[in-house]
């Protein structure tokens, strides 16, 4: 629920239209923020009594989107308001924390998200993790196998070489007797 409603807010914007008072003295009789009243003043200009409503989901802007908005601004003397509303966003201050995020952190600042990550993304790595444990697991299986059998042909050439030197031993203690 929002925190006013939308007949409160209709009924601010008609008197400001109907020019009972100024953002200020309208403002300060409801006790909000003149800044929230101008706000919903634009709104309405630019999206009729929907751009007063609270959206029921939120709306989420691609990395490019945002990267255009930011170039925008920059390259023409828009306001935040004029470009907000020129892209169609009811909210101004976006644009600016994009453009902090951007200068701050490049575009890993407009990528990032915000908040705990969704429960699901860490099933799904769980089922990768696995995935490559097995496969982990069947190559090390491989490599198990053929190891002991390395080993196993080291343990013969081991006993052979041992045999070997027994004999040449044998023979030169032989050849020392005679």
């Amino acid at each position: 629920m929002s925190k006013y409603s939308l007949e409160f807010k209709l009924n601010l914007v008609g008197d400001y239209i109907a020019k009972k008072g100024s953002y200020r003295t309208l403002a300060n009789k409801a006790g909000i923020d003149p800044s929230i009243l101008r706000r919903w003043v634009n709104n309405y200009y630019e999206f009729g009594v929907d751009g007063l409503k609270k959206r029921r989901t939120q709306q989420v802007y691609t990395v490019e989107f945002k990267l255009n908005a930011i170039e925008l601004y920059e390259s023409t003397e828009m306001s935040y308001r004029e470009l907000a509303n020129s892209l169609n966003m009811n909210n101004p201050s976006l644009i600016a924390n994009w453009r902090r995020a951007y200068h701050e952190r490049g575009l890993d600042g407009l990528s990032a998200r915000k908040g705990r990550p969704p429960k699901v993304s860490k099933k799904k790595s769980q089922i990768n993790q696995i995935k490559d444990s097995s496969e982990t697991n069947q190559l090390s299986e491989a490599k198990i196998k053929e190891l002991e059998q390395r080993i196993t042909d080291l343990e013969i050439e081991n006993k052979f070489l041992k045999g070997l030197r027994r004999r040449v031993a044998q023979r030169v203690k032989r050849e020392k007797k005679k």
